[in-house]
C-alpha cells in the first residue's frame, strides 16, 4: 500500500469462491465488475463471492506495506481450494459508515510499478516469492459497477461516507503454491 488512509479500519483477506477474470480494464467489461465475475456472468452477491469463514486480518508493517498471513488458510482444505483455484478478496472494514471521508487502503496492482508489484512469501526451510499475476478491483458506486478495473495500476479497498460505495480488491495466487504440502509451509504473506 502505498498511503495507509484506513482510518483504523481492518483490511481482511477471504478466500474467494468463484474465480474471477481480470480483463484489460476496457470500458465494455471484460473481466470482473461489482456485478459479474467475468464481464458477464454474475456474481451470486454483488460484490464477489467469498468465504467469510476464513478471515484474515492484514497487519500494517512500518514500510507502509500491509501483510496477510494465509499459512493457517493453506492448512484447510476447503480455504486451501478456494485460495488456489478462485484467489481472494480484499475488503476494508465497511461498518458503520464513516461520518466523513473515505477510508482507503490502495495497493499497487500487478500492472503497477515493477518494484512495488505484490507477492507472496512463502517460507518452508528457506523463503520463496512468488509473484501475484492476476488481480482487479470491484467498485460499487453508482455509474462503476459494470466497470472492468483488471489493467489498474492500483487495487482499491475503501469506504467513503459520502454515498457509502465501497470498492474490494481481487488477486489470484500464484499456482506454484499448490505444489507444497501444507504440512511443510512455516508462513505464507501476501
Amino acid at each position: 500500500v502505498f498511503s495507509n488512509q484506513t482510518a483504523g479500519r481492518a483490511i481482511r483477506l477471504y478466500p474467494l469462491t468463484r474465480p474471477f477474470v481480470e480483463g484489460t480494464g476496457a470500458l465494455s467489461a471484460d473481466g470482473a465488475t461489482w456485478n459479474t465475475f467475468d464481464g458477464s456472468n454474475a456474481w451470486t452477491a454483488a460484490g464477489g463471492d467469498f468465504d467469510t469463514n476464513f478471515p484474515v486480518v492484514g497487519v500494517a508493517g512500518g514500510d507502509g506495506y500491509f501483510r496477510w498471513d494465509v499459512a493457517a488458510l493453506l492448512a484447510q482444505p476447503a480455504a486451501r481450494s478456494n485460495l488456489l483455484a478462485n484467489g481472494a478478496l480484499l475488503q476494508i472494514e465497511e461498518t458503520p459508515l464513516p461520518p466523513s471521508g473515505t477510508p482507503r487502503a490502495p495497493f499497487t496492482s500487478s500492472d503497477g510499478a515493477a518494484a512495488e508489484r505484490p507477492y507472496v512469501r512463502v517460507v518452508f526451510a528457506a523463503p520463496l516469492s512468488f509473484a501475484i499475476a492476476d488481480d482487479a478491483y470491484l467498485d460499487s458506486r453508482t455509474g462503476n459497477t459494470a466497470r472492468n478495473y483488471g489493467a489498474a495500476t492500483t487495487v482499491k479497498t475503501l469506504v467513503n461516507s459520502s454515498d457509502a460505495s465501497v470498492c474490494r480488491g481481487l488477486f489470484r495466487l500464484p499456482p506454484e503454491i499448490g505444489l507444497y504440502d501444507p504440512a511443510d509451509l512455516v508462513s505464507a504473506k501476501a
